[in-house]
């Protein structure tokens, strides 16, 4: 009874000043964010962003990632209107899911007022961020895996506007490989209806195959290095690669990280006789070549140009150039053929 009466003396007399403490916990608060942005943004590796009608990063790195790591390998982030959906193909621990999360990251950083990791950054600021990065069920909603990545991409699909971001780690996952690469290509021509800038991240061999399609799909893989032929180990290089990692023979990377774990050697030996027996079904879908691929990013270069709203001798000079390129590429073209 004593304490109760002492802690009520205390809370009346703090009560008349309860406001001036709100104040000052809230100025303190927000020193406190100024100062960290500053501290960070005053690295000598980090830049001023600049907001525009696109997205274009380069030799961006992922904020966190670098301060546990003292190397960071740093890649470009390239998007914009003739670029909207960007697809991530690599092994896994490649660098897939790092770099959809280092997107949003430095789309935070930027529109909060911060400088980001990377040498030069444009950014299209965006109104919604929507992002499918988990594995995972949901035992309060009875929904298994699968039924809570469709939920999530029924929500992603419904509230999208022009200006939103969209990153993708691995749709479909949950169910059969058939079953997930069919409502992974239905879902990525769906989010193409829009202008919404989307990253996607898969090992579905059929989705890279969007690109041959749609012109405003691009692939990129993460490589590997120090892989000899006939061996199925390498080093990972994490960096990004402009178009659609070829699967080669002795691409059993899931095989390899699980040799590098505990798992029983016979068990993995036994994974890798077994792999050749494996079949998958594949959608038949011709692929661009040569004058075809060229003839788009020619269109994709005039496109830009008129977007820049260059002066008119600037932008005759500019065709002038695209032309001769054009034909150069074409009598090229012919010979080889």
């Amino acid at each position: 009874m004593i304490s109760d009466t002492i802690l009520e003396e205390v809370l009346s007399e703090v009560r008349e000043y309860i406001w001036f403490l709100y104040q000052v916990s809230e100025t303190i608060s927000l020193l406190d964010v100024i100062t960290a942005l500053a501290t960070v943004s005053s690295g000598a590796d980090y830049t001023k962003p600049e907001f525009g009608k696109k997205m274009c990063v380069i030799g961006s790195r992922h904020p966190v990632l670098e301060f546990i790591q003292p190397e960071v390998v740093a890649n470009d982030i390239i998007a914009d209107h003739d670029n909207k959906m960007v697809i991530l193909t690599g092994p896994n621990m490649s660098g897939k899911s790092t770099y959809l999360r280092q997107v949003v990251l430095i789309c935070i950083m930027a529109q909060i007022g911060c400088f980001v990791p990377a040498t030069q950054a444009t950014i299209r600021i965006p109104d919604r961020i929507f992002s499918r990065v988990s594995n995972r069920d949901s035992i309060q909603t009875n929904s298994s895996t699968f039924m809570l990545e469709m939920k999530e991409v029924a929500h992603m699909i419904e509230g999208r506007s022009e200006l939103s971001l969209i990153i993708i780690d691995e749709l479909g996952r949950g169910t059969s490989v058939e079953e997930g690469s069919g409502v992974c290509w239905a879902v990525c021509e769906e989010l193409l209806r829009g202008h919404a800038y989307t990253f996607l991240a898969t090992h579905f061999e059929l989705i890279p195959k969007l690109a041959a399609l749609y012109p405003t799909v691009t692939n990129y893989h993460f490589q590997m290095e120090n892989q000899t032929e006939g061996q199925q180990d390498g080093s990972f290089a994490h960096k990004l690669v402009k178009g659609r990692r070829r699967s080669g023979p002795n691409d059993n990377y899931g095989i390899q990280l699980a040799a590098n774990t505990n798992l029983d050697s016979d068990v993995v030996e036994s994974a890798r006789r077994f792999l050749p027996k494996v079949t998958l079904t594949s959608a038949l879908i011709s692929e661009r070549e040569g004058f075809a691929e060229y003839s788009l990013n020619l269109l994709r270069s005039i496109r830009e140009m008129t977007r820049l709203g260059l002066p008119p001798q600037q932008l005759v000079q500019n065709l002038r150039l695209l032309q001769e390129n054009f034909l150069r590429e074409t009598k090229t073209m012919q010979k080889d053929n």
